[in-house]
């Protein structure tokens, strides 16, 4: 029985020897590299909507995390991709924060091996040494001296 062929774009989808399936979808060229996501799954169903979900981020522009994706990396790529839409002082304000505070706690670590304990051990730090969460009328959160 043929099997319907994927699509352009659409990433791939094989059985390994154990059984399992693994999809696989471009993602473009970083640096001169290429990089691709692959995600496994018991059925090949399973995987066709990892792929399904990964092609959806990317057409609405999230970013896609590799397996070598650090805090930092996102956090500049988050800040690169947000900049047209805010107010030239709102994105003072974020990347004050950012650079200042969330890089230097939290940018070496790998962003899909982040729990909320580095966080809360990063906020709790902030506390210890003065710094406390204030909310402004905007909403937007940041750490400011008591």
């Amino acid at each position: 029985m043929a099997t319907k062929r994927r699509g352009h774009n659409e990433g791939s989808i094989y059985q390994r020897s154990d059984g399992r399936f693994v999809g696989a979808v471009s993602l473009g060229m970083v640096d001169g590299k290429r990089r691709r996501k692959v995600v496994y799954g018991s059925t090949r169903e399973e995987v066709r909507q990892q792929l399904v979900k990964i092609h959806n981020d990317l057409r609405r522009g999230l970013p896609v995390q590799t397996a070598g994706t650090t805090v930092a990396s996102f956090l500049e790529e988050w800040l690169s991709s947000v900049a047209p839409k805010f107010a030239p002082k709102t994105l003072k304000n974020y990347t004050m924060v950012v650079h200042l505070h969330l890089i230097p706690a939290l940018g070496t670590h790998k962003l899909e091996k982040l729990t909320q304990r580095h966080v809360q051990a990063m906020l709790d730090a902030k506390s210890a040494s003065g710094l406390t969460l204030a909310r402004s009328s905007t909403s937007a959160t940041s750490c400011e001296p008591p």
